[in-house]
């Protein structure tokens, strides 16, 4: 059996924008498989309409997507149950990737935010953040985004799709599936993604800013409580421990931790064996191997203008 979608469906409608009336029958009269019906499809009357015009049945995502036992955000359920036929629109169409998404304050903001004319909408990617509590279930193990998804401030979906493979390689099976086995590839995995994680909420944590609710409540949020140790040993001692399974190093810790405010009250013993002659000439060596590197590199508008340059 095949999905037959028309132009009503929300996600990818395809690029002929032929309504379900039109395609329905057609599609009655050209396939010799079952076919179920979709797009717009939301109640009893769409099913009596669907199977009048030669449909098996019907497929209906969009209304199953507001019930209760869908684990989706209450707020997008809501925002599903308040639209309107008129609350979607259409994006993507230049790159001929249509999509159907609905409407909202965000993509209206940015819109009119933006100066001259735009070549496109906004492609809206709603996502639900998080990981399975096991990844790796009896004989069948999820690798990738069935195994969870975390928020791509740092692109770290490909990297966990490399790091995962890699250690079922490493605890390969045999014929018994050791729950042993299992649990630990469950425990080392579990733990790569709590750490990014943690990474992650740094970023909207730590931040100063407090001019929207947004921000006020980022601030406020309860946190990990890895993440709040690991603060707290920065804050008392300046040292940052990187766990064997963190993909992030201490430098880009460091970054985020002294780039959004949050500063040592102490350092480490050893920093006080070097005199103030040796640090300063330290110092000046990666003040200088910087300007070295910086000074063989053109400018910005050079490099666009040889490497990126699509012509007038």
């Amino acid at each position: 059996a095949v999905s037959v979608d028309g132009f009503e469906c929300g996600g990818h409608p395809g690029e002929d924008d032929i309504p379900n009336f039109i395609l329905l029958p057609r599609a009655a009269d050209e396939l010799e498989i079952p076919f179920v019906a979709s797009g717009g499809m939301a109640d009893g009357r769409s099913l009596v309409a669907a199977l009048s015009m030669g449909a098996d049945g019907m497929n209906m995502g969009t209304r199953f997507m507001a019930t209760r036992e869908a684990p989706i955000h209450e707020n997008v359920k809501k925002a599903l149950i308040a639209a309107t036929e008129l609350d979607t629109r259409l994006v993507m169409r230049p790159l001929r990737n249509t999509e159907r998404v609905l409407n909202g304050s965000a993509t209206e903001r940015l819109l009119e935010s933006v100066e001259g004319a735009t070549i496109n909408t906004p492609r809206v990617i709603p996502f639900r953040a998080g990981r399975r509590r096991k990844t790796w279930l009896k004989n069948c193990v999820a690798i990738g985004l069935s195994s969870g998804f975390l928020e791509p401030l740092e692109s770290t979906s490909i990297h966990l799709i490399q790091s995962n493979v890699s250690r079922l390689l490493e605890l390969f099976p045999d014929k018994t599936f050791s729950t042993a086995t299992i649990g630990e590839y469950n425990r080392i995995v579990g733990k790569e993604y709590d750490l990014i994680r943690d990474f992650l909420v740094l970023h909207y944590h730590q931040n100063q800013r407090d001019d929207t609710p947004f921000w006020r409540h980022c601030a406020s949020m309860e946190i990990p409580a890895s993440l709040q140790e690991k603060m707290r040993l920065f804050q008392q001692s300046g040292h940052i421990y990187r766990e064997p399974e963190d993909l992030f190093r201490e430098a880009s810790w460091l970054q985020v931790m002294v780039g959004q405010n949050l500063m040592p009250s102490g350092f480490h013993p050893m920093a006080n064996r070097l005199s103030d002659q040796q640090l300063t000439e330290f110092l000046s060596s990666v003040d200088r191997l910087i300007d070295q590197a910086t000074d063989s590199l053109p400018e910005h508008s050079a490099f666009i203008a040889q490497s990126c340059d699509a012509g007038a």
